[in-house]
């Protein structure tokens, strides 16, 4: 039997099931994960075409195989237990527990997560995360979990962390945790959203504005470090905004774009939030 498949990893909540992802669930990944804006708006890469949505699939699943073994926790899928009628079927969302993606002298581990938005508004994720970061502090040794959070595009990513304790660390180089191919992958995302903010198939309870003021504040955060400069952020933007189809251009959309870039500038970075051991032990 695959390692990722068995019991040890089975998490279970009130109303969840949690289990190592396999191979069978990656067109499940991509269908309720990366085909919706709505969710890789706050994550990294470029999820704007299937092709590049089956390729961050397969990043996810290199990155996790072998870390059920070598480090004792992964991708986990997030799935309704049976007679939770009011949740929908199939893969909810995703908790990844992982190396951090900068040095540490610590032994520390980084949480991240994303939830299909059918299932938004229903505290799934704060459920799923909490019984994730309960197995790793009962079977690791990490010290603490830390979480990085593009904050300002993901308001209910920072509500999660601060109910399960997390302390606001502080903001961390966008560059130094990515690398510039990602930031290259990223900002062609943002560009892409840009284009496309408005069309009616996207699902998820947010605007065409929503949707253009969080790219164009990324976009803000790259320029921020040095990805591009201020003149040619506006130059990309313009021309993203005039290939759209379903919003109509105006002085209300300039406005918003202009705030969202200056504020995108002034504060860069990820949020980084920290949940210790001994705080979690008192919880």
């Amino acid at each position: 039997m695959n390692s990722a498949e068995r019991s040890d990893f089975q998490l279970y909540t009130k109303r969840l099931f949690l289990r190592p992802l396999v191979d069978a669930d990656r067109e499940d990944l991509r269908a309720q994960i990366f085909a919706h804006p709505v969710c890789v708006k706050t994550m990294i890469g470029d999820a704007s075409t299937r092709t590049n949505q089956d390729a961050l699939v397969d990043v996810w699943f290199r990155r996790h195989s072998h870390t059920w073994e070598s480090d004792g926790y992964g991708l986990w899928g997030i799935f309704a237990r049976k007679g939770q009628s009011d949740l929908p079927d199939g893969l909810l969302g995703i908790v990844w527990i992982d190396e951090p993606g900068r040095d540490e002298e610590e032994d520390w581990a980084e949480v991240g997560y994303a939830i299909t938005p059918t299932a938004w508004g229903k505290g799934l994720v704060t459920e799923a995360v909490r019984a994730v970061l309960d197995f790793v502090f009962s079977t690791t040794s990490a010290p603490g979990v830390d979480a990085m959070i593009f904050a300002e595009l993901n308001p209910g990513s920072v509500r999660v962390i601060e109910k399960l304790g997390g302390d606001f660390i502080g903001r961390q180089p966008i560059d130094d945790y990515m690398g510039g191919d990602w930031m290259t992958m990223t900002h062609n995302m943002d560009l892409w959203i840009i284009e496309n903010a408005g069309d009616p198939s996207h699902v998820g309870p947010r605007t065409a504005e929503d949707f253009i003021q969080d790219a164009v504040f990324r976009i803000g955060q790259f320029a921020a470090e040095d990805f591009l400069t201020k003149d040619d952020a506006i130059e990309r933007i313009n021309k993203a905004l005039d290939k759209n189809a379903f919003v109509t251009r105006d002085q209300t959309i300039d406005q918003l774009v202009s705030r969202a870039l200056e504020a995108g500038i002034e504060a860069p970075g990820w949020a980084q939030y920290r949940i210790h051991r001994e705080t979690w032990a008192e919880n």
